[in-house]
């Protein structure tokens, strides 16, 4: 599908409600862990609401009161009772940050990505070296109705190499995955400077990780920063 096709049903990017969100956590089955740190940076004990979205729809939540000026550290398990968490959603005073420890079960170092609250429609973020590294994305669709996602390449000059729709009915908050070599996309050795974007009719939450590939001796991960584009499209 050609990107200014898709482009031409979206009129302009317009104003949502934001949502405080971590739009990944890994699956139990996979060759990573996700660890929660609930940081209280208040003077006084704060209440949080974690809301945990299962990878079959549903909804877990954990509320509970924050020591003042204490950062706490919980497995999935100690929070919800179950490690088939999807993505999450808080709620509470902006003062109690959640974030997440990415690592792997191998030998390595974690990502620590902590959660935000900005959603857009369309989002940039730079490739690594696939010689070495991957590069995978988490995104959520926080809109009110299922939405189609496409993924852009293009050169350094601006020009659109390749595009792939990754979903074509991505139901309201429920995530997708994707790998960008998996995809099919052309590497730094094939294509020199590139970019990709990340682009949907409703308003999206992404996480973008980068990492070792499973087997490495040292398991490095971190995450690739995506900038959110709220401005007018026009082709």
């Amino acid at each position: 599908m050609n990107i200014r096709c898709f482009l031409g049903l979206l009129m302009s990017f317009s104003a949502f409600a934001q949502m405080r969100i971590i739009p990944h956590v890994t699956a139990p089955n996979g060759g990573f862990t996700t660890s929660v740190v609930i940081s209280n940076l208040n003077n006084a004990d704060m209440d949080c609401t974690i809301t945990a979205y299962t990878s079959t729809g549903g909804q877990i939540a954990f509320r509970g009161t924050m020591t003042a000026n204490v950062s706490s550290f919980y497995s999935l398990d100690d929070l919800f009772k179950t490690d088939d968490v999807s993505h999450m959603v808080i709620e509470g005073d902006d003062n109690v940050v959640v974030s997440v420890a990415y690592a792997s079960k191998g030998t390595g170092s974690p990502a620590h990505v902590s959660e935000y609250g900005q959603q857009s429609k369309r989002w940039r973020l730079f490739p690594g070296n696939w010689d070495h590294v991957f590069d995978g994305l988490a995104i959520v669709n926080v809109g009110t109705v299922p939405t189609t996602v496409l993924v852009a390449q293009f050169d350094a000059s601006g020009t659109e190499r390749m595009a792939v729709q990754v979903s074509t009915s991505l139901a309201s908050m429920t995530k997708t995955l994707v790998v960008l070599k998996d995809a099919g996309f052309l590497s730094e050795a094939e294509i020199g400077a590139s970019y990709f974007e990340v682009i949907a009719d409703q308003p999206i939450a992404l996480t973008a990780l980068r990492g070792s590939y499973p087997g490495s001796d040292v398991n490095f991960l971190w995450q690739n920063p995506a900038i959110p584009s709220s401005g007018s499209i026009s082709y």
